[in-house]
């Protein structure tokens, strides 16, 4: 549910400034892709050529929707190396932070526009699927915890904590603070620092 973009200058290890955005992804029916693409390339105003798999579903089907306030895509969209998925934006915000798409990643209007500044063709990515997520914040172990949406992991709470032994930082995780934060799996970081290293 979440678009990050990393300085392409940046090093492992090094600490960088980065720019995350929320996003629209791919209904169970139509599940947003996983892998690395790179970009393609990306144009302002877009003509949607709607593709016949979706054509199929629509109220009152078109093969063609031209730019303006109408068009799903939004003002602007970034082609990507895998098939036909791309990111754009939207003629309908409040689909952001939902399931809502057929596998593109989908942002606000104001968001694509200043990602659409930053990216240029041949920029390298990856889409992942990570449920569990940690992070570091002045030496404070954090843990955002997502539903698996597309049901591909068979033990959520076994998953969190081998996510945390990848990250070197297992030692560091209250377990019932992070079997808690699994159990609720609100999308909210939630600090599951041991108590002895807690402030």
């Amino acid at each position: 549910m979440r678009l990050y973009l990393f300085p392409t200058h940046a090093r492992p290890g090094e600490s960088v400034y980065v720019r995350t955005w929320p996003v629209g992804i791919g209904t169970d029916h139509a599940p947003s892709p996983v892998g690395p693409f790179t970009v393609r390339s990306k144009d302002k105003n877009p003509t949607w050529i709607v593709p016949v798999s979706i054509q199929q579903g629509m109220d009152e089907p078109r093969g063609v929707v031209p730019p303006g306030p109408d068009n799903p895509l939004g003002g602007y969209r970034i082609r990507l190396s895998k098939g036909l998925y791309e990111i754009h934006g939207t003629d309908v915000p409040w689909s952001i932070g939902r399931q809502t798409t057929h596998g593109c990643l989908r942002l606000y209007p104001e968001h694509i526009a200043e990602l659409y500044t930053l990216v240029q063709p041949g920029m390298p990515g990856e889409l992942i699927y990570q449920p569990v997520k940690f992070g570091d914040d002045g030496g404070q172990i954090y843990v955002q915890v997502h539903r698996d949406l597309y049901h591909r992991i068979r033990n959520l709470e076994a998953y969190a904590f081998t996510q945390a032994k990848r990250a070197g930082i297992a030692d560091r995780v209250d377990r019932q603070r992070l079997r808690a934060a699994v159990r609720e799996q609100n999308g909210i970081p939630i600090n599951v620092t041991r108590r002895s290293e807690a402030p």
